[in-house]
C-alpha cells in the first residue's frame, strides 16, 4: 500500500507525543508506539489465519466472524462506511472494553447496558502506530466514530493537534468533562483490510488464554507468531474486572483451574468441561449454577490416568480454557 506524503511527519509526530512529560511517566508512556485492536480468541485465531484483518462489514457478510463483541445499538448509529474499514483504537482500557470484556453469566449480561457487548476472552493486537498512519487511506478521529460528533482526520499536523490528553486520560475526571468518555475512544480507520505485516505484538490476558489461543491455531502458525504472543502484565491492556481463567495445572488424572479470584462476576455459570482423548467419546463433566471460588481455584479428578489428553472448559457457553496434555 502507497504512503501519505507526508508520512515521515507521523514517525516524528508519534515520537513527539511519545516524549511529552504528561505521558511519559508510568505505563502510559508506551501507549503512543502502537494502535490496538481487540478481538475475542476465537476471532483472533481466524485473522491470524487469514493474514490480515477485515472490516467488520466484510466479516459479517462473509459469516467469518466466530463472536462479535460489538453493542448492536451503536453499531446501528454507525456510518456503514466506517463499518467497512478496519478499526483500532489509540489506546488500551477504552470505555468500550469496559462494558465488553470478559465473561459474564447470561443472568447479568441481559440486564447491563450493554447486552450485545461481549468479549469473553480478549486478545489485543498491537499494530506499529508511525506505519499505519502513514498508509495511504489511514484516518483517524478525536473521538468514538459510532456517536455523533467526531471529526475525522488525515494528515500529520492534525495528528498533532489532536486531544491528547483527554485521548490518553485515565482514572477518575470532573463530570463537567463528560467528553472524556468519546475522546478516549478515538480511532484510527483503514479501508476494508489492514496486513499483519505491520503488527508487532499480541498481548492475551493469562498464560492460560495464551494456551487457548495457540490451541486454535495450526501448529504453522504458531511456529510463526509464538515469539511475538504475550502475556505479560509489564503493560497492561485489560481491566480484568470478570471472570477469567488465569492459569491450568494439568497432570495425567486431574486438572485444576485457576480462575481470577478477584471476578466482580463469580456465576452462576452452566460451566462445562470436555476432556477428550481422541480415541473415543469425551469425557464431559457439567455443572449447573457454577460459581467461582473465592481463591480463585477449582479443579476435576479422573480415572483412569491418561497419557494425554485435550480439554475445554465453557461457562454459559463461552469458550473460557482450551489446551493439551502430553507427557514430558
Amino acid at each position: 500500500m502507497s504512503l501519505k506524503p507526508d508520512a515521515e511527519e507521523f514517525r516524528q509526530e508519534v515520537g513527539w507525543l511519545s516524549t511529552q512529560p504528561w505521558l511519559a511517566a508510568g505505563e502510559r508512556k508506551s501507549w503512543p508506539r502502537f494502535l490496538y485492536h481487540y478481538t475475542d480468541v476465537r476471532n483472533a485465531a481466524s485473522i491470524l489465519d487469514a493474514g490480515q484483518l477485515l472490516s467488520r462489514a466484510f466479516v459479517e457478510r462473509e459469516h467469518l466472524l466466530a463472536v462479535s463483541s460489538g453493542s448492536q445499538e451503536i453499531l446501528e448509529q454507525t456510518a456503514s462506511r466506517v463499518q467497512d474499514c478496519v478499526r483500532l483504537y489509540f489506546r488500551p482500557r477504552t470505555p468500550t472494553q469496559w462494558h465488553s470484556e470478559g465473561i459474564w453469566p447470561s443472568s447479568h449480561l441481559r440486564n447491563s447496558k450493554y447486552p450485545t457487548a461481549h468479549c469473553p476472552v480478549p486478545v489485543f493486537f498491537l499494530f506499529d502506530s508511525a506505519a499505519v498512519l502513514s498508509l495511504c487511506g489511514t484516518e483517524f478521529s478525536d473521538g468514538n466514530l459510532g456517536s455523533g460528533g467526531s471529526s475525522r482526520y488525515r494528515s500529520a499536523s492534525e495528528f498533532r493537534s489532536l486531544p491528547w490528553k483527554k485521548i490518553y486520560h485515565s482514572g477518575r475526571f470532573d463530570p463537567n468533562q463528560r467528553d472524556i468518555v468519546r475522546k478516549r475512544c478515538a480511532e484510527v480507520i483503514v479501508p476494508r483490510r489492514l496486513s499483519l505485516e505491520y503488527l508487532k505484538l499480541i498481548v492475551c490476558r493469562s498464560e492460560a488464554e495464551k494456551e487457548t489461543l495457540f490451541s486454535l491455531m495450526p501448529s504453522r502458525l504458531v511456529r510463526k507468531y509464538r515469539l511475538r504472543v504475550t502475556s505479560t502484565q509489564k503493560v497492561d491492556l485489560f481491566y480484568r474486572r470478570r471472570t477469567y481463567v488465569r492459569r491450568v495445572d494439568k497432570k495425567s488424572d486431574w486438572v485444576t483451574f485457576w480462575f481470577s479470584p478477584d471476578t466482580q462476576t463469580r456465576g452462576p455459570y452452566e460451566l462445562i468441561v470436555s476432556l477428550s482423548t481422541g480415541d473415543g467419546s469425551p469425557r464431559i463433566h457439567a455443572e449447573s449454577g457454577f460459581m467461582v471460588p473465592k481463591n480463585g481455584r477449582w479443579g476435576l479428578r479422573f480415572a483412569p490416568s491418561l497419557s494425554s489428553y485435550s480439554l475445554c472448559l465453557t461457562l454459559d457457553g463461552h469458550l473460557a480454557y482450551a489446551g493439551t496434555f502430553e507427557p514430558i
